[in-house]
């Protein structure tokens, strides 16, 4: 702060007199300062010395000390209203939870929960920081007369003065609704997802989840003077000492102990478990003891006393003594049972005293500390005359030590404001350092004193370009510029005409990440062809300028995803196809946030076309008549049993891997217990589920079936089931993914299942006449063993096995111990039928546990797709092929130039594969190729006949130049209409020999008559069906055979007329 004072005067008169409270001495007995308006006596030195040979703790007593548990975090308030924390300070569980806003002070309450912070000050704002992905932190619009705030895992409540109480956050419970007429509140507690209150008169009201009986209030729960909500359980304390429990009490952490008296004073409910403060100063605990979720927070330590306060966190616990220390244990994976050393909060304000407040004008240096045996502390004082008229004021300081002679020392404290003759300056109340975010304006209210008048100006001065200021009367409007963050300065002016104060204040703006953007996002090039690689281009823009993060980027060929690509900037011309589909989806990512996802242009392969210039044209010489030889040819058709297809509209998209599984028929009888009253339980039956086929040996899916009308399991009131008023109910989730391994006559599967069962039911206490309701969720998970056998074509037999454990509710499954309802376990016989390639009925018997059922059921299960065979059909041996054994005629090479002819003598004998060629019409370059006659029965026809079969030897040709034949093979032809295709195609037949032959040494052999069904052509990609026969293709390992197989199968699969392969078309015609 600046003065500019015309005088100025202040001196002060202080009292040197020691005053011995036996083992405490304080100089000087009273503080006093005398001092003209308008000034400040900051030279004041309090002193307390110890006079004992003990360490002597002291605070002025302004609050009370309090602690707080969360879950991995724990918050303390001192006696001077500040607050410290410790446990968890990195990971993926931490939200800042334990960060204290450098400016939080003077707070008179904390609360921690799960991921957050809560805090109050003594102005009854409220103060939050953490985790804020329910809006837990996002404070409400709150008046400022609240008067204790509690946090639970996502939601809060604060209570307000008048009674009333608000609640903020995770309403997905209802935790947050707070009833209409609720009023008369004196105290508050955020269990996990429930809400508990006290009324002035002793009484209780819950809302929110119910899952373990949390709002169901024991009878009789009146005269209630404390409360507290755990994660799913309650507490309530007594007038008379005796504690009530309710809720889950799976670990018996709503089970009382028996033993526990009626000295209690405190208690607070954790997670498993319970704690209690006793009048003695000592803690009782009870709940979980073994187990999983034991951390050792039952164990009380065995020297844990003089204990004042008690909280528990959700798996560990806090006790404040009364000499301002704490004690923590339980769990410590975070370090929250690790407290900081020489942890000093102050000492609690005794009943039996009010302490007066600290006056504003009266500012000391330290609040709370400590002091060596026979040592001093001196503390400096300001007295602040700035803002007073000239009076006398008078109040006193109470200071609480741990002397146990002198633990209240009261100190009076005088200050005299003198008045002289003169126009004394404006004083500009303090502002201090402002906060606001990036984007974000800020108000302040100023306020200033004038001892001559009640009438002052104000002016602000920025001293930043970044920041915009102004002032409306006196209110104070500062507006960062767009997208700034950082600190700023302004100064802010109070005059009263002719003096004035100056204050420089000092903006924070905390920067907030906005989302990236992506412009230009485009593949080229826009018509690439099949050597082309395909690049990917966009423009990144970030308003921080922050750099480019983890961007999504995923390709898609022909709709589908490429995951080997995803990340890539560009796509090999190794890895693109004739005719393919290529898009691209790009989400930007600066590093914190995603931006927009935008998709690219859509992009097609061109396929070569062939040059017009040079074709094959293939002229048949004529040759002599040879000798007839005589064969007979049986008649050989292929069968192909092809199931009938019932046309899916979802077929080729997202959902072609879908089966969907409905349920016609359910017949269900208990195996542990009976029927409700002898009633059929089949009517509140029926169950629905889905399958999806990840691969041809893997699927996942899930089903729900519900179970109604029964009577099973331990009943709530007795033994005795005419307790049943409605029944029970069972609602049954179950998850799977199966490996899968097609034999020839069976195939195998195997995986885990999870399944949730949320049990209901409805009964009767025989004794009082009450009506209850309950729910319980059982939770139990296991392994799939499955086989399915071939009876026959279309008809199976499916059994199932599953072997479990459950982990929760297993208490209410059926009525024998709890450690053998652990095991769960089902057996299921079906027979299945398929009606066609989509739709299969299925029906038999079951005998489930967990719940525990049997009986039979009808079942229809529909894929989106026809289905591949179940089965494994085995290669088929195939003889060996007798080859034709002809004489090479001789041939004579074409000249275009000269047209002159060179005769080639033929060899004696050899071996000859080829077969004709069909003929098309010259243009351009004319290359005639003689074409051989070979024996039909090499492939099989359609009937028996006498063939006469002619050999011919032409005019000898010149052998053709191969680097003329090779550059007719350059690009593929030209499109053809379907009449052409009929003619000239080359189908897989007398051509497909030729080509496999000569190019990669691969025979084409006739096999034998077989089934074969559409699914093996899917599935068996080396057997080949034509007009002329059905074709096995040795397997050869060599890239070009495989390429090939590979070529026509995935042609036959996308129901593709023809394919092309080395420039070359072929029919996928399928007999």
């Amino acid at each position: 702060m600046k003065h500019i004072l015309l005088y100025s005067l202040a001196f002060f008169i202080t009292t040197t007199v020691a005053k011995d409270y036996k083992n405490i001495s304080i100089t000087p007995d009273t503080l006093f300062s005398e001092l003209i308006y308008g000034t400040t006596d900051s030279s004041q030195i309090f002193t307390i010395k110890n006079q004992s040979k003990e360490k002597l703790f002291w605070c002025i007593a302004q609050t009370n000390p309090s602690i707080s548990a969360g879950q991995h975090h724990n918050l303390a308030l001192s006696s001077d209203g500040n607050v410290q924390s410790w446990g968890i300070t990195d990971g993926w569980k931490y939200y800042g939870q334990s960060d204290i806003p450098e400016f939080l002070s003077d707070a008179i309450d904390v609360s921690a929960g799960d991921y957050h912070s809560l805090a109050l000050l003594s102005d009854g704002s409220v103060h939050a920081w953490g985790d804020n992905s329910q809006g837990q932190i996002r404070i409400p619009r709150l008046e400022k007369n609240i008067i204790a705030v509690s946090a639970g895992e996502y939601h809060n409540l604060a209570l307000h003065a008048d009674g009333t109480v608000t609640a903020w956050g995770s309403n997905q419970f209802g935790q947050c609704n707070v009833p209409k007429d609720l009023h008369s509140v004196i105290k508050i507690s955020s269990g996990y997802y429930h809400s508990l209150v006290l009324h002035d008169d002793g009484t209780v009201t819950a809302w929110g989840s119910n899952d373990y009986g949390q709002l169901n209030l024991p009878e009789g729960l009146d005269s209630v003077i404390a409360i507290s909500a755990g994660v799913s359980h309650s507490l309530a304390l007594h007038e008379n000492g005796s504690v009530s429990a309710w809720g889950e009490n799976g670990y018996g952490q709503s089970t009382v102990p028996s033993d526990l008296d009626s000295t209690v004073i405190a208690v607070s409910a954790g997670g498993d478990h319970s704690i209690a403060l006793m009048e003695s100063g000592t803690v009782r605990s009870w709940g979980v003891t073994t187990g999983w979720t034991f951390y050792g927070q039952t164990q009380v330590p065995s020297d844990l006393s003089d204990v004042i306060a008690i909280d528990a966190g959700k798996s560990h616990n806090l006790a404040l003594h009364s000499n301002g220390s704490v004690s923590a244990w339980g769990k410590n994976d975070e370090g929250q049972s690790k407290v900081p050393n020489d942890l000093f909060l102050g000492i609690s304000i005794p009943d039996n005293i009010i302490p007066l407040p600290l006056p504003e004008w009266l500012v000391f240096s330290e609040e709370k500390g400590s002091i060596a045996p026979l040592e001093s502390s001196n503390i400096s004082m300001m007295f602040d005359g700035k803002n007073k008229g000239v009076n006398t004021f008078v109040t006193k300081v109470t200071i609480l030590t741990t002397d146990k002679f002198s633990p209240i020392l009261q100190i009076p404290v005088v200050m005299n404001v003198l008045d002289i003759p003169f126009n004394s300056p404006p004083v500009l109340t303090k502002i201090g350092p402002q906060f606001t975010n990036e984007d974000e304006s800020l108000t302040v209210t100023l306020n200033a004193f004038d001892a001559e008048s009640k009438f002052v100006d104000f002016f602000v001065n920025s001293l930043s370009e970044n920041i915009l200021v102004a002032i409306n009367e006196n209110i104070l409007i500062i507006d960062p510029i767009y997208n700034f963050f950082g600190d700023a300065q302004l100064t802010v002016t109070v005059g009263d005409g002719d003096l004035i104060d100056t204050e420089t204040i000092t903006l924070t703006v905390y920067p907030v990440n906005d989302p990236p953007t992506i412009e230009n996002l485009s593949l080229s090039p826009a018509l690439p062809k099949t050597s082309d690689d395909i690049q990917l281009s966009y423009t990144y823009t970030d308003p921080d300028n922050d750099d480019e993060g983890p961007s999504i980027i995923q390709w898609f060929k022909n709709d589908e995803i490429q995951r080997d690509l995803e990340g890539k900037l560009s796509v090999s011309a190794e890895l693109t196809d004739c005719d393919d589909s290529w898009v691209v989806l790009v989400n930007v990512h600066d590093g914190i946030v995603s931006g927009t996802m935008a998709a690219s242009n859509l992009v097609n392969i061109s396929c070569p076309q062939p040059d017009e210039d040079t074709k094959l044209v293939i002229v048949q010489p004529e040759v002599p008549t040879p000798p007839i030889i005589p064969t007979v040819i049986p008649d050989i058709s292929a069968a192909t049993e092809i199931l009938p297809q019932i046309p899916s509209f979802l077929e080729n998209t997202l959902f072609s891997s879908v089966t969907l599984n409905f349920n016609l028929l359910q017949n269900n009888n208990l195996a542990y217990g009976h029927s409700l009253e002898g009633k059929d339980a089949a009517k509140m039956s029926y169950s629905f589920g889905a399958d999806y086929r990840i691969s041809e040996n893997w699927v996942t899916g899930g089903h729900i079936k519900k179970y109604g009308n029964l009577n099973y399991g331990n009943p709530i009131f007795s033994l005795d089931t005419s307790t049943v008023v409605d029944g029970e109910s069972a609602v049954l989730m179950e998850m799977f993914i199966n490996k899968e391994q097609p034999l020839q006559y069976t195939r195998l599967y195997v995986g885990p299942r999870l399944s949730l069962v949320r049990w209901s039911t409805n009964e009767t206490n025989s004794s009082t006449g009450k009506t209850i309701k309950s729910s319980k969720l059982i939770v139990n998970s296991g392994i799939d063993f499955g086989l399915i056998i071939k009876l026959f074509s279309g008809l199976s037999l499916k059994t199932n096995l599953y072997l479990g454990n459950v982990y929760s509710g297993h208490d209410y499954i059926k009525p024998s111990s709890n450690i053998m309802n652990t095991f769960s376990g089902n057996i299921t016989s079906q027979l299945q039928y398929e009606m066609n390639s989509n739709l299969v009925i299925s029906g038999g018997f079951y005998n489930e546990g967990a719940p525990s059922f049997k009986g039979f059921n009808i079942n229809a299960s529909y894929s989106f797709s026809p289905r591949n065979d179940l089965f494994y059909t085995p290669p088929i041996e195939i003889p060996p092929a007798t080859p034709i054994i002809l004489p090479q005629e001789p041939q004579i090479a074409v000249n275009e130039e000269d047209n002159s002819k060179e005769e080639t003598k033929p060899k004696e004998e050899e071996t000859i594969e080829t077969v004709s060629r069909d003929t098309q019409e010259p243009s351009g370059l004319e290359i005639e190729i003689p074409i051989e006659k070979i024996p039909v029965d090499v492939f099989p026809v359609e009937k028996e006949e006498i063939v006469e079969i002619e050999v011919t030897i032409p005019e000898p040709v010149a052998p053709v130049p191969p680097e003329v034949i090779e550059s007719q093979y350059n690009d593929e032809p030209e499109e053809m209409t379907d009449s052409e295709l009929l003619e000239d195609d080359i189908v897989p037949g007398e051509k497909v020999a030729e080509i496999l032959s000569d190019q990669f040494g691969v025979e084409l052999q006739q096999i034998e008559t077989f089934e074969m069904t559409e699914g093996d052509i899917k599935s068996v990609e080396d057997i080949i069906a034509t007009p002329d026969g059905n074709y096995f293709i040795f397997e050869k390992k060599s890239p070009l055979a495989q390429d090939f197989r590979q070529k026509f199968s995935e042609a036959v699969k996308q129901g593709k007329p023809y394919f092309y392969w080395k420039n070359r078309r072929y029919s996928t015609a399928i007999k």
